[in-house]
């Protein structure tokens, strides 16, 4: 497993949007992006976490992920 970079805050609030089931559409409203550059971003973010595969299970991965790494208030 490569080593994990860095991560964003935009990194963690796509990582938390996607976490609360939010679709691509959704996120990109709440984020003031287009579809496409969400995309863009949640696959760069799979990249910086080496989350391979199917798209299905990155996305359910990367919500586990989420809520295992959350900032906890």
């Amino acid at each position: 497993m490569a080593p994990e970079l860095p991560l964003t805050d935009r990194d963690r609030e796509l990582a938390r949007l996607v976490a609360g089931r939010c679709t691509n559409k959704e996120i990109a409203a709440a984020l003031y992006l287009s579809e496409g550059t969400v995309k863009q971003y949640i696959n760069q973010l799979y990249a910086k976490l080496d989350m391979g595969g199917d798209p299905r299970t990155r996305r359910a991965r990367l919500a586990e992920w989420y809520q295992k790494n959350a900032p906890r208030n």
